[in-house]
C-alpha cells in the first residue's frame, strides 16, 4: 500500500535493501601490490588463491585455489596490501605429486587469507599423496592413497581412487563441489564457485565462476569403455539435482578454470582436448593430471599440468546508492529486479 495516497502508478512500500544492493564499482586485482579504496565504505571481498598443479603418471588433478568469501568488509580510505597467489607447477616426468598452489592475502592487520590449492597425487616413488590446501588434489591412479582434504569455507575434497592398480586418478577438489572420484575412469574435476549473486559479472572468471579443480588422467585404450570420452563440454554450470558424474565428461575439468585431464592412448583415442591442460589464469584453478602412456605408438609422456593463479576481487559499494526502506514505483521495483538490486 502506498503512503500518503499512493502515486498514480501504484507505488508500493518497499523492503529493506541490504547496504551490498545498489550501483557497485568492482575491482578485480590480478597481481600483487596495494587496492586503493574508492569510497572508503563497507564491501564484499572475495579472494582467491592459486590453483594447484597436476600429478604425473597417472596423475591426479590439482585442487583448486581456496576462494574466501567476505561480505560486508569494511575498507579502510588508505591503500590495503595484496598478495595475489600463483599456480602451483605441475609434476614433471617423475611420478610425483604436483606443487600446491600459493595463499593470496588482502590486508596486513586483519589479513584474509585464501589457501593455495593442494597438488594432485603421482604414482611413484609411494606414497605420492595428493595434498591438502584450499580445495584438496586428486588421487593418484596407481595409488590407492586417498584424495587431499579442503579447507572449510575455502573448498572441498579431490576424488579419491579406492584401490590399488586401477587405470584412471582422482579429480581435483573444487571450491563448490569435491573432484570426482578415479579408478575405472579419469576423475572430473570439482565445481568452482558461483560468485554472481556477490556481485561478479559473468565476463569475470569462467561465466563467473571460479576455483574449478583440475581433473585426473586416465587410460582411453578400447579394451576399457568406462573410458571412452566422446565429445568433450560444454561444461555444465548446473545439475538440476543429477548426480554429479551425470553432469561430467571423463577427464573434464572443473567449471571455474579447472584444466583438463590427459586422457588418451593409443593417440586415435585421444578427444579434442585429450592431453592436459592448465588451469585459467585468475581463477585459482587446479591444472589436469598427466600420465606415462610407455612405448610408442603411445603418446609421448605428459608432465601433470600448472595451476591458475589466483585473484582478488572487491564489490565496493558508491556512496549514495544504496536504497532505503520507503516507498517504491512498480517500475522502479522491475528495474531493480531485473538487473538484481532489489
Amino acid at each position: 500500500m502506498a503512503r500518503g495516497g499512493g502515486t498514480p502508478n501504484g507505488g508500493i512500500l518497499g523492503k529493506v535493501n541490504k547496504t551490498s544492493f545498489g550501483k557497485c564499482q568492482v575491482t578485480q586485482v590480478t597481481s600483487t601490490g596495494n587496492y586503493c579504496s574508492g569510497a572508503g565504505t563497507i564491501s564484499n571481498v572475495v579472494v582467491i588463491a592459486g590453483g594447484a598443479g597436476g600429478g604425473h603418471d597417472n596423475g591426479g588433478g590439482g585442487g583448486a585455489g581456496g576462494v574466501l568469501i567476505t561480505e560486508c568488509h569494511p575498507l579502510p580510505t588508505c591503500t590495503v596490501p595484496v598478495t595475489v597467489g600463483a599456480g602451483g607447477a605441475g609434476a614433471p616426468n617423475n611420478c610425483n605429486v604436483g606443487s600446491s598452489g600459493s595463499n593470496s592475502v588482502f590486508g596486513s592487520a586483519t589479513p584474509l587469507t585464501a589457501l593455495g590449492g593442494g597438488g594432485g597425487g603421482g604414482s611413484n616413488p609411494a606414497p605420492a599423496v595428493p595434498v591438502t590446501g584450499g580445495s584438496g588434489g586428486g588421487g593418484g591412479g596407481c595409488n590407492p592413497a586417498g584424495s587431499g582434504s579442503g579447507t572449510a569455507g575455502q573448498g572441498t575434497d579431490g576424488g579419491s581412487v579406492g584401490g590399488p592398480g586401477p587405470s584412471g586418478a582422482g579429480g581435483g577438489g573444487g571450491a563448490q563441489i569435491q573432484g570426482g572420484g578415479g579408478g575405472g575412469s579419469a576423475g572430473y574435476g570439482g565445481h568452482g564457485r558461483d560468485l554472481t549473486p556477490y556481485g561478479v559479472p559473468t565476463c569475470l572468471g569462467e561465466s563467473g565462476f571460479f576455483g574449478g579443480g583440475g581433473a585426473g588422467s586416465g587410460d582411453c585404450h578400447p579394451s576399457n569403455p568406462y573410458q571412452t570420452p566422446g565429445q568433450p563440454g560444454p561444461r555444465h554450470p548446473a545439475h538440476s539435482g543429477a548426480p554429479e558424474a551425470a553432469t561430467k565428461n571423463v577427464g573434464e575439468g572443473g567449471l571455474g578454470g579447472g584444466g583438463h585431464g590427459q586422457v588418451g592412448h593409443p593417440p586415435s583415442c585421444l578427444r579434442p582436448h585429450g592431453l592436459s591442460s592448465a588451469g585459467t589464469a585468475n581463477t585459482g584453478g587446479g591444472g589436469g593430471g598427466g600420465s606415462y602412456p610407455g612405448s610408442p605408438p603411445y603418446p609421448v609422456p605428459i608432465s601433470g599440468n600448472s595451476g591458475g593463479s589466483g585473484v582478488v576481487i572487491v564489490i565496493e559499494c558508491v556512496v549514495g546508492s544504496s536504497a532505503n526502506s520507503g516507498v517504491y514505483s512498480i517500475q522502479a521495483q522491475f528495474r531493480d529486479t531485473k538487473r538484481s538490486s532489489w
